[in-house]
Formats: C-alpha cells, structure tokens, sequence
C-alpha cells in the first residue's frame, strides 16, 4: 500500500517540518507540496531530512520560473463519494482529479476512516487507490 501526504498550499514554514517528522514516525515518504505559500528557502532553516529533501526538489524544479497568481499550476479537483457516519465510527471517499497544462489528467480515490475515542476523533486508517 503506497500513501501519499499532499499539502495544497501550505502557509507555514514550520508545519512542513512537523508533518515530514510525524510520517517518519509512521513510516511514511511520500510528501507532495502543491503550490507552497511560504518562502522555500526560509522553509530549510525548519526542515530536515524528508522534508529538507521536499524543499529542496521544488527549489530544484521551480528555479527560474517565475511563479505567480498568473502561474498555471496543477488544479486539483475533489467531490465527496461516500459518507457514513456512527457513533464512533466514520468513514469517508474521496474522488480527486488532477488536471495539468501538456500532462495527462488522472483520477485518485481515497477512503479515509476515523474512529472516536473520548471525545476527539482520530484517523485510524488513510487508503489511496486508482
């Protein structure tokens, strides 16, 4: 089973760091940053390992371009499948295409479950299928 951690334009430096450090604790290496709001250079100073790697690729793959509102980036569409809901259980699927200029379109499905437990919710299970 392969999972993807996506974060779609992420605000803060320092949440990239606590989130490449929570999915090593987990196991988990795939990091995609989709349009970062902040400064990838200031983001370094906060990061290392996985997510200095990340950082690291998009300074790579963005140097040179001028990347603005006017930018025509990945759009990335999703609908709600399915919901069901009890009372210490929840689950929820996901479709999302992601379209792009000159690359082809693709579809992801994902089913996320949650379980409660006191009085917060947590996720207990993350599926990511074609």
């Amino acid at each position: 089973m392969n999972i993807s951690i996506v974060l779609v334009e992420p605000e803060h430096e320092v949440n990239v760091g606590h989130i490449a450090r929570l999915m090593k604790n987990f196991g988990l290496s795939e990091l995609l940053l989709i349009n970062p709001k902040f400064d990838l250079e200031k983001a370094k100073k906060y990061s290392a390992g996985l997510a200095l790697e990340k950082i690291n690729d998009e300074i790579r793959l963005t140097s040179g371009l001028m990347i603005d509102a006017s930018t025509r980036k990945p759009r990335v569409h999703y609908r709600l499948l399915e919901k069901k809901e009890g009372g210490r259980r929840a689950s929820f699927l996901y479709e999302g295409t992601v379209r792009a200029e000159d690359a082809p379109e693709f579809t992801r499905r994902w089913l996320i479950v949650a379980r409660k437990e006191g009085d917060q919710w947590r996720v207990s299970n993350f599926t990511e299928y074609d």
